[in-house]
């Protein structure tokens, strides 16, 4: 079997339409800059993000198959990928059970049951976390990345960032660029 014919066959098992992951769409958003620039290499370079985002289609395409053998499955990770893709933005129980097509009720003992924690626990579990990466791998002001991942003030994210690091941002910060 030559590339196109796997291609064509696998494509035609996928569910449709798939929902592009947060991945996809910055793909997406990579290959429209660079249609933007006049590079000497943005043919081959388009060409090479078209071939990443179809492999990368392909290889979603099969994971949302393997989970919708139990539709539990694929309800959290609907609710994880619109939790990822929104993380900067104000969320509610009702806006990610609505966009996992579930009810807020449904959607808590789906992640009780798969991931141990509430969707509300999990998307500032997540907020901390990126922000945490953040901290560590930029030199962007506390409140900005408060603000990218969500949080209100720059006051609660250094208290969520403590509990869940047991210092505050700009420590985690130090620690993390010494060990560098």
């Amino acid at each position: 079997m030559n590339m196109f014919e796997y291609i064509f066959e696998h494509c035609r098992l996928l569910p449709w339409p798939l929902q592009l992951s947060p991945t996809m769409n910055q793909l997406i958003r990579d290959a429209l800059a660079v249609r933007a620039f006049a590079l000497p290499t943005a043919r081959q370079l388009i060409k090479s993000l078209a071939a990443h985002m179809l492999w990368r289609y392909l290889g979603e395409g099969e994971l949302a198959l393997s989970l919708a053998a139990t539709d539990a499955n694929l309800t959290v990770e609907r609710a994880r990928q619109f939790i990822h893709s929104h993380l900067d933005q104000p969320l509610t129980l009702e806006m990610i059970a609505h966009d996992a097509a579930v009810s807020p009720q449904h959607l808590i003992r789906r992640f009780q049951a798969e991931l141990g924690t509430t969707p509300m626990a999990y998307v500032w579990e997540q907020r901390v976390k990126h922000g945490i990466e953040l901290l560590e791998q930029t030199g962007l002001a506390v409140g900005t990345i408060a603000q990218r991942c969500g949080f209100q003030t720059s006051h609660h994210f250094s208290r969520r960032v403590r509990r869940f690091a047991g210092c505050s941002p700009l420590e985690l910060r130090r620690r993390a660029w010494q060990q560098e």
